[in-house]
């Protein structure tokens, strides 16, 4: 693992250069330690904030607590103070002995120090008895404390210190004259007031009215050992706390080497005593404080916990995608018999991918064969394409009396259409044929015509004298018959022109009608007709004949001129035709191979894009007589 800088090109390179199952853990990391820290952020946000106000309410009742106890020690004093002045006798006069027993009673239960019993008669004190201190010394605290007989008549309790921290307390009692008594007790307030008040951690402190410490009640720690607590540090904060005018509350406080505390008082309600209540504010948070801590390590534990369980997880994953890592580099080198193991009663992504791949391996191994059977058919297609191109003029005819030039356009790689031409002496047979439908099967008919016509030429080379059109057509019908056995037949024109004389034979076994074009007008050559070759064993032929002359242009062509149409679904009409052949007539004159080529040219431009996926075979044959041709005997109409 390690950190990604993603300013950097060369990290993020090797970051996505990781297997998938290190991104899938550093994923599953990187997601929990997210979540992790923003638990943490939050829980300790809310724990801090929750502990915020329990921690201030417990501090202050601290206080309260602390005021209460004070207050009752207050109230005892006075309380017991008085039974004693209750033993004054009529005269006046008290039992001292007796008073000294119950003196030493109040002394040793609630800790007054000493006490004197006096009246308050106009300007002046008058003092009855002392006990704990000298009389003189107990008088000179009410001189010292300002306090008048005016204040006694009017005042059910007076409450002050002495400079030595003593708190001194006067209250009215009555004695058994029924004459008024003041009670004046001296006591010092110490740790022992407040012992088990405050926690362990948390600091008492007890300030007079003039923000002078009387007591205080804590460990050594709770304190301050360092000073920091001390009545000096702490002067200007109760100063602040005595002269507010709420009766209690809190605050925080920073002492003099910057440690935080949480500071609450509470003021007596009868007097301007003050008890103050401090504990250090890492004291008062360390519960919370640990429970972030234990937070933190239950998560860390956590977080480590799912990174053990998505590893092993990942691995049994990841061992699957490897798996099929390999199959498809052992499909990517040719081997495609190479499968993945999968679990039938495993539904997840990964089994069902496996089951895929096995699935399309199948398919490919299939693809393959069938892909390979294909190649071997289109080799054998382009092999019988070739030897069919042999069927055809490997060149164009030229003669002073008469040029001869085709084309054919197959639909597909064989097709059904066959032309060709003989010289033959004097004379030129001109053959063309269209064999139903197109393809391979129509390609073995016209293999089959082509060996029947080429015997044929044999035979008419060795006797010229017995060259027959009606034998030609007989015979080819014969094979065509043979090949298809009536599965499929043969349109067929076969024509003789005698190079001499300009006389053409020709018989038109259901074809396209050839046309001659002459001074410019066109006419189809409809006579001579009979079956398809191969629709019967026997046909009947009446040849027929027809004069050229010169300037003539003869076209035979196949349906598939005529029948293919372009993207619009349109096709060449007869009109179209002929002024197709009237224009390269102008053009070209009597140059058969220009007119075909131009020819099939703008055919091909008008099927467009179609011209690519013909629906028939297309072909051409071009006849051209030169206007100077001079026949040996006259010529006649047709």
């Amino acid at each position: 693992m390690f950190l990604i800088n993603f300013d950097d090109k060369g990290s993020v390179r090797r970051f996505w250069s990781l297997s998938i199952r290190a991104k899938i853990i550093l994923l599953v990391t990187l997601t929990l330690t997210v979540s992790l820290c923003s638990y943490l952020y939050i829980g300790t946000t809310l724990i801090i904030g929750d502990k915020v106000s329990y921690i201030y309410d417990y501090n202050l009742s601290q206080s309260r607590i602390s005021t209460q106890s004070f207050d009752s020690w207050i109230s005892k004093i006075v309380s017991n103070t008085r039974m004693m002045g209750a033993f004054l006798r009529s005269d006046g006069q008290y039992d001292r002995e007796f008073g000294e027993t119950l003196f030493q009673r109040f002394d040793k239960s609630i800790g007054v120090e000493s006490a004197l019993f006096f009246r308050a008669q106009d300007s002046a004190f008058v003092s009855y008895a002392a006990f704990g201190q000298e009389q003189t010394v107990l008088e000179g605290y009410l001189v010292a404390m300002g306090w008048t007989p005016s204040q006694f008549n009017e005042t059910e309790m007076l409450l002050g210190t002495n400079p030595d921290g003593k708190l001194l307390i006067a209250s009215h009692g009555v004695d058994l004259t029924g004459a008024g008594v003041y009670l004046l007790a001296v006591a010092k307030p110490d740790a022992a007031l407040l012992k088990g008040v405050g926690s362990k951690d948390t600091s008492i402190f007890l300030y007079d009215s003039a923000g002078k410490r009387l007591t205080s009640s804590g460990s050594d720690q709770a304190l301050g050992a360092s000073g920091e607590l001390s009545e000096k540090a702490m002067t200007s904060i109760v100063k602040e706390l005595l002269a507010s005018t709420f009766p209690s509350g809190v605050r925080e406080w920073v002492g003099p080497k910057k440690n935080d505390y949480i500071l609450s008082y509470e003021r007596l309600g009868k007097s301007k005593f003050t008890v103050v209540a401090s504990i250090p504010k890492a004291t008062a948070f360390a519960a919370a404080h640990a429970l972030v801590q234990r937070s933190f390590a239950l998560g860390v534990s956590i977080l480590l916990v799912s990174i053990g369980l998505a590893m092993l997880f990942v691995k049994g994953l990841t061992r699957r995608i490897r798996e099929l890592w390999n199959a498809t580099r052992q499909v990517s080198e040719g081997d495609f018999s190479v499968r993945v193991q999968t679990e039938s009663n495993t539904a997840d992504e990964i089994n069902s991918l496996g089951q895929s791949f096995n699935t399309m391996a199948d398919k490919i191994h299939e693809l393959m064969a069938q892909t390979a059977e294909k190649a071997r058919m289109e080799k054998e297609l382009e092999t019988a394409q070739v030897v069919q191109s042999r069927f055809f003029p490997v060149q164009h005819f030229e003669h002073m009396n008469l040029t001869l030039a085709g084309r054919v356009v197959p639909a597909s790689e064989c097709g059904g259409d066959w032309w060709f031409y003989a010289p033959i002496g004097n004379r030129l047979l001109v053959v063309i044929g269209d064999v139903t439908g197109h393809g391979v099967s129509s390609a073995l008919v016209t293999a089959a015509v082509h060996g029947g016509f080429t015997m044929l030429i044999q035979k008419f080379m060795r006797d010229q004298a017995k060259v027959s059109i009606k034998e030609v057509i007989e015979t080819l019908n014969a094979v065509v018959f043979a090949a298809a056995k009536q599965e499929a037949t043969m349109t067929f024109v076969a024509s003789l022109v005698d190079l001499d004389s300009g006389e053409m034979e020709f018989v038109n076994a259901s074809h396209r009608p050839p046309y001659i074009y002459r001074q410019e007008k066109i006419k189809p050559l409809m006579d001579a007709r009979c079956n398809p070759l191969g629709h019967d064993l026997n046909i009947q032929v009446e040849p027929a004949t027809v004069a050229l002359e010169p300037g003539d242009v003869i076209l035979w062509y196949t349906d598939g001129v005529l029948e293919c149409t372009n993207p619009e679904g349109k096709t060449i009409s007869r009109n179209s035709l002929v002024k197709m052949v009237k224009s390269l007539h102008e053009r070209h004159a009597s140059n058969a191979p220009a007119i075909c080529e131009d020819f099939m040219a703008d055919t091909m431009a008008f099927f467009g894009p179609n011209a690519a996926n013909l629906a028939d075979d297309v072909t051409i044959v071009f006849g051209a007589v030169p206007p100077n041709v001079q026949f040996q005997k006259k010529s006649f109409a047709a």
